[in-house]
């Protein structure tokens, strides 16, 4: 018998638990490595999908928004090692890879590190600008305590502002 510990985050119907042990029968490694494992527990059969495992960045951005369009535009062309893919959330073909309901990606920015925790607002800009060359110094300096709550505070403010600027643009 082999015991591993998994986390739930990926098992379809679980409590949402930090971990859970569960004990597998005369599973190979390779076998708990495949994309989808089935693991009966107490007379309950769960599916195991794994997050897919990326080695970039996802950035979740609005491609509707005109601002968002030229900043990330501007971020684009300054990825020029690919360590970030760029997921517009406004285009229907993006709905298969969305983490959260598209409405709370489109309400304010989002970042998926390639571990998969989900971070928002100024801190995924803070974690975006930490892969991109040229902009790594600005991660730095926004990085020092208390800066990315105050951050926080000015992206807020601009979150209120920001469908009026969309009507003026457009």
């Amino acid at each position: 018998m082999v015991e591993h510990r998994l986390h739930t985050a990926g098992v379809v119907g679980s409590n949402p638990a930090a971990s859970t042990k569960i004990r597998l029968h005369y599973l190979s490694p390779a076998a708990l490595l495949s994309s989808s494992v089935n693991i009966c527990r107490r007379r309950q059969l769960f599916k195991l999908n794994p997050p897919p495992i990326t080695k970039a960045l996802r950035v979740f951005f609005d491609g509707s928004c005109p601002i968002c369009q030229k900043e990330i535009g501007i971020y684009k062309n300054a990825d020029t090692t690919a360590r970030i893919h760029w997921v517009d959330v406004s285009a229907e073909q993006a709905s298969g890879v969305l983490p959260l309901a598209r409405h709370a990606l489109l309400a304010r920015f989002h970042v998926q590190t390639p571990g998969g925790q989900l971070i928002s607002g100024a801190r995924g800009f803070i974690e975006m600008w930490r892969q991109l060359p040229g902009w790594r110094w600005l991660a730095r300096i926004c990085s020092i305590p208390g800066a990315p709550h105050i951050l926080e505070i000015g992206y807020c403010g601009f979150l209120k502002v920001r469908p009026a600027i969309q009507r003026y643009l457009r």
